[in-house]
């Protein structure tokens, strides 16, 4: 039902402005009088509008069809959950220069600052699950490697663009433009980062221990960027048009993902510090005889782990991989470090330990009912 609306939609749209433009030639009967009319009247601007938006989608299909081919189901449901907020975040940007927004130079901008969005997400959305998907042909490489480099240039080019035009002609919707780009930069540059160290991964068989540390010190300069680019918009933006309300909170969203990530990442640093000290290091054939050798984050059997607080035992790469997402333990999410409020290392012995002490106590003898009368 939905991409039957969205059919009709792009041939009416595509038979209203050929009807406009064929209207507006008949009555002026020139071409430069045809452009300036459909330049200047508002509503056949909207139509023309509209029409280069049914461009852009045509030309997001065919680039789509090139170099990622079919959509997942799941890379379906992210785009339609990131650009809804995505939309309405730069909507509101907008209201700053409503001045610039009925122009064919901010229509072509923002069409291609959407394309550009939607194919970071997708392609992005395909390198994150490069570990996942073990079947993926050296065709799907060369495709996602293109279109890494295409975004790349597209973006620095956009990026040199804008900033030019606002260091040249002052502050105006290209710093909007222009901060965008500025993202995109940055997103891009992350993803190529991820990607390469998703093929490194993929070179050691899935044994590359700095993997996962890898991939969130990537995620935290990123995020870091982020914020910082959402701070400088937001000060350009109040320095020249007043104080935007509606950017702060963009600016907090940003500073709050900045502070999530840096909590995962110090608590990472303070861990892994002081991994040998905080947990033993354990030989199970010698130390942990009872204890279940299958390590429950890569499912192999281990020799030597590290024993955890709550007394389970891991595998020493696994645990710090694991720690780069939780900071938790997988099996009963006790916390790795111990504070005040967790009780210490003693306190949990080794689940095996804990069933035999449990066993090991007497059975409570059952009251015999009183007699009767």
């Amino acid at each position: 039902m939905k991409a039957g609306v969205i059919k009709v939609y792009l041939v009416t749209s595509v038979i209203v402005a050929l009807f406009t433009i064929l209207l507006t030639w008949i009555e002026r009967q020139d071409f430069y009088k045809t452009c300036l009319h459909l330049a200047t009247y508002k509503l056949s601007l909207l139509i023309i509008m509209n029409f280069g938006f049914v461009l852009a989608v045509g030309a997001m299909w065919v680039f789509k069809w090139v170099f990622l081919g079919s959509l997942e189901d799941r890379e379906v449901e992210s785009l339609q959950d990131k650009l809804g907020p995505a939309l309405i975040d730069i909507l509101f940007a907008m209201a700053i220069f409503s001045s610039d927004i009925l122009s064919y130079q901010f229509l072509l901008l923002f069409c291609v600052m959407i394309f550009l969005k939607v194919f970071h997400w997708l392609a992005n959305e395909r390198i994150d699950f490069i570990p996942l998907t073990p079947d993926i042909t050296k065709w799907r490489h060369a495709t996602l490697t293109a279109l890494l480099l295409v975004l790349a240039s597209l973006d620095f080019l956009l990026a040199r663009f804008t900033i030019n035009y606002c260091m040249e002609k002052g502050a105006s919707a290209m710093l909007l433009f222009a901060f965008e780009a500025s993202l995109l930069c940055g997103h891009v540059v992350a993803s190529i980062a991820k990607y390469i160290a998703n093929l490194a991964d993929r070179w050691f068989a899935g044994r590359w221990d700095a993997h996962s540390t890898t991939l969130l010190h990537i995620e935290f300069i990123y995020t870091a960027f982020e914020m910082l680019a959402h701070v400088a918009f937001f000060l350009g933006v109040m320095g020249t048009f007043g104080m935007p309300l509606h950017l702060i909170r963009a600016v907090f969203v940003s500073f709050r993902a900045f502070k999530r990530k840096w909590g995962e990442v110090s608590y990472y640093w303070r861990v892994t510090a002081v991994l040998g000290r905080i947990l033993p290091q354990v030989r199970l054939a010698v130390d942990a005889p009872d204890a279940d050798p299958t390590c429950v984050i890569c499912f192999e059997q281990m020799e030597v782990g590290r024993r955890l607080p709550c007394g389970h035992i891991l595998h020493e790469h696994c645990l710090k991989s694991w720690l780069t997402r939780q900071q938790s333990c997988p099996t009963c999410h006790r916390p790795v470090l111990i504070d005040a409020n967790h009780p210490p290392r003693e306190a949990f012995p080794p689940q095996p330990a804990r069933f035999a002490a449990q066993q090991a106590q007497p059975m409570p003898q059952p009251v015999p009912p009183p007699h009767a009368a």
